[in-house]
């Protein structure tokens, strides 16, 4: 399980307690960057499936990228206090990431993508 560090401590604790392995991901540009681009890749080239799940569309509606000055790039909601929601694009990013990192041979255990 993928987990932004940020205000995630406890949570991070409860589900380490009950056996998951949760790994920190924060969401920064370096961090981002490789997996947003795979995702935008599955994405033009058809190849991501969602079962047309409502909430994921309406999550990637609201999605905007930004870009930093070293061209990295990163989903963000259209505006800080927006009260738009991007959650399940920012979770299928850290899905891809740590799939792509056990794709590679990184020490990892076998990836699993569960949407709670």
């Amino acid at each position: 399980i993928a987990a932004d560090p940020y205000n995630a401590h406890h949570l991070q604790q409860q589900l380490q307690a009950e056996g998951l392995n949760v790994i920190g991901f924060s969401q920064t540009f370096s961090s981002l960057n490789h997996p947003t681009k795979l995702l935008d890749t599955l994405i033009a080239q058809g190849r991501l499936r969602t079962a047309d799940n409502p909430i994921l569309n309406n999550h990637a509606s609201n999605c905007v990228l930004k870009t930093n000055s070293e061209g990295y790039i990163k989903i963000q909601k259209p505006a800080p206090m927006s009260p738009a929601r991007v959650d399940g694009m920012a979770a299928l990013t850290m899905a891809i990431a740590l799939a792509n990192d056990a794709d590679a041979g990184a020490r990892m255990p076998d990836p699993e993508i569960i949407l709670l």
